[in-house]
């Protein structure tokens, strides 16, 4: 089940950054992509250890269940604004073709 949510994890983030972006910023993303992937692993591994030192195994673990779901919140956020974006969009495509009528 791990390997699964994180290949469509990883997927799913690079997707959504080259869709932010023009082509011309495609070696960017990749670039930025990779840069914290690895950092994210590495930083991760050796906090997730330090972590497991400490307090056991079984409570670094919940202490990683609840620090992803933190990050659920700035992708809520990053979210709404998206659907909000989106109905601007729409609206403003609404007054723009009753002008043309």
């Amino acid at each position: 089940m791990f390997g699964v949510g994180f290949g469509i994890t990883q997927s799913a983030t690079i997707t959504l950054m080259y869709s932010r972006v023009p082509a011309s910023g495609y070696g960017t993303v990749s670039a930025l992509w990779n840069v914290a992937y690895d950092a994210g692993m590495g930083i991760g591994a050796v906090g997730f250890g330090a972590v497991a030192g400490l307090t056991g195994y079984p409570w670094a673990f919940v202490l990683t269940a609840l620090l992803m779901l933190a990050a659920l919140v700035p992708a809520w956020w990053d979210r709404t604004a998206a659907r909000k974006q989106r109905a601007t969009t729409r609206d403003d495509r609404a007054v723009t073709a009753e002008g043309q009528r």
